[in-house]
């Protein structure tokens, strides 16, 4: 935990360290009234040396189209494994089930039409995170072990059209869960692939 507060204290440091950059994002929700945004958003990363997708929904308001505040949910949608002990001393294979929520924080310190450069930072609860196994050819589930992430990164988005977009971006993540061993896979620098589709601009132009 002590380490999640030194890194999120960190990444503030970073904006904060810069009056300019805050003077922008100042700026930018005073300009015009939020907007109510819905964004679906899937992305992939690096669990246990191995590609791991994440799939998640925003929804939140948005300043200018520069400044975002959000609630998010989604699930851990790629197969993470881990050996379970059963009740007979074997050793089965179990699947992780993971859902999570939290809030989430982008600037968009570069847009243009086309292009987006922004730092996007998300704080997340997991209070549904189990394996599934088999034993004895019945289905049986883990005890939840809840646990908390936090992410940031600096994210490249390219839109060939205004509801569209896909880049990636490169950061960390940091974890902690009652299980350990979560706690060391989903801990690790993070290379994020991202497809979004912003659901609000398309509906805007579905109007016009």
């Amino acid at each position: 935990m002590k380490k999640i507060r030194l890194s999120i204290l960190l990444a503030f440091f970073t904006i904060s360290a810069k009056p300019q950059v805050i003077d922008s994002i100042k700026y930018f929700m005073s300009e015009s009234k939020p907007k109510f945004f819905f964004q679906f958003n899937n992305r992939g990363s690096f669990v246990q040396n191995r590609t791991a997708a994440v799939t998640a929904f925003l929804l939140g308001l948005s300043y200018s189209k520069r400044v975002k505040f959000a609630l998010t949910a989604g699930k851990v949608t790629s197969k993470v494994y881990k050996n379970i002990l059963t009740s007979d001393g074997d050793t089965t294979l179990g699947t992780l089930q993971m859902w999570f929520g939290g809030i989430h924080f982008e600037y968009s310190y570069f847009k243009n039409r086309h292009w987006e450069i922004s730092l996007p930072i998300s704080l997340s609860l997991s209070l549904s995170n189990y394996y599934i196994y088999e034993e004895s050819y019945k289905i049986n589930l883990t005890n939840t072990k809840p646990g908390i992430t936090y992410e940031a990164s600096t994210t490249l988005i390219y839109k060939p059209i205004r509801f569209v977009g896909f880049g990636g971006g490169v950061g960390y993540r940091l974890s902690y869960f009652g299980d350990m061993y979560l706690t060391k896979s989903f801990t690790s620098v993070i290379y994020n692939l991202e497809f979004k589709v912003y659901i609000g601009e398309l509906i805007n132009r579905l109007k016009k």
